[in-house]
């Protein structure tokens, strides 16, 4: 026998837990690495590479597990280890800081999640500077993170610090740019800044009419844009914004196209919602937009809002 303290006890110990894990046990799995962070740290040290490993897994688990307080917890104590073993700099850093926003997101810990989000950007331009793409990433993701929690202005102010830095690397017109760009309307918007919004609104419009006006990508952010007008209460600037984007729908793809069913169906719906309209158009325009959908074997039909009216 080899006991408890022979490496190949551990290994094998790990293994267990894992398969354990992926055979659907995953308490067995959490259960199992806690033991194994016990022993790694006892045969091979707290600093060696298969005990930061067990960490990992056993924070991994946790979370699967469905405890995700305890997976960030988990992953903050593998954070210390890991900034003793390997440096401030290493790239696991920057991996378990990830792990410890995505834990924080899922627990609900706005706090935490925010501060997890914090330190890894700041690692990640300590390391790759700041117009990396992951730098960039991680922005986006604080920012929507902020804005589902609540923090309307704050989702705003973070995507225009990201717009501002993205028309230096890319252009005022590429199309990370405009997405950010519409984060911030959306964000502002929802904060009840109509001010603000409205300015930016007014940037996007301009941006899209001087350029590729009639393309996919410049018809969904119309489409999407002229969407949260309506949805935030601005329903005649709903409706006048969908009357631009019915004409350019026209232009790009043809009278016919049944996108221009659905784009004149959302003219409509708003301008009824804005008390400029009646049902019966709103109707008539459904029934075009549901019959062009079946014939033109476009199986999703007019959006679901639209359905929903009788």
């Amino acid at each position: 026998m080899l006991g408890e303290d022979h490496p190949d006890t551990v290994v094998s110990k790990d293994n267990l837990a894992l398969w354990k894990g992926r055979s659907g046990d995953t308490d067995g799995a959490v259960s199992g690495f806690a033991d194994v962070v016990e022993d790694a740290a006892r045969v091979f040290g707290v600093d060696h590479s298969n005990s930061l490993t067990a960490w990992a897994q056993f924070a991994l688990w946790k979370g699967r597990a469905g405890d995700f307080s305890g997976a960030a917890a988990a992953c903050a104590e593998l954070l210390q280890l890991q900034k003793q073993a390997m440096g401030e700099d290493h790239v696991a850093i920057g991996v378990t800081l990830a792990d410890i926003a995505r834990w924080s997101v899922r627990a609900g810990d706005r706090e935490a999640a925010v501060a997890a989000y914090d330190r890894l950007i700041e690692d990640l331009v300590r390391r790759l500077g700041p117009h990396d793409p992951t730098v960039l990433g991680a922005t986006v993701g604080r920012a929507n993170y902020r804005g589902h929690r609540g923090d309307f202005a704050g989702a705003a102010d973070d995507l225009t610090e990201l717009v501002s830095t993205l028309r230096s690397l890319e252009g005022a017109d590429q199309p990370r740019t405009l997405s950010a760009l519409h984060g911030v309307f959306m964000w502002r918007m929802e904060a009840g800044d109509a001010d603000a919004a409205t300015l930016v609104y007014t940037e996007l419009m301009e941006i899209l009419r001087r350029t590729l006006a009639h393309g996919p990508q410049h018809l969904v952010l119309r489409h999407n844009l002229a969407c949260g007008r309506g949805e935030t209460g601005d329903r005649a600037g709903a409706a006048t914004a969908f009357v631009e984007l019915t004409r350019h729908v026209q232009r790009a793809l043809g009278g016919d196209a049944s996108p221009v069913y659905i784009a004149a169906a959302a003219v409509a719906y708003w301008r009824w919602r804005s008390g400029r309209g009646t049902l019966l158009a709103i109707r008539s325009a459904r029934q075009s937009a549901r019959t062009e959908a079946l014939t033109s074997g476009i199986a999703a039909g007019p959006p679901a809002w639209f359905r929903g009216i009788q």
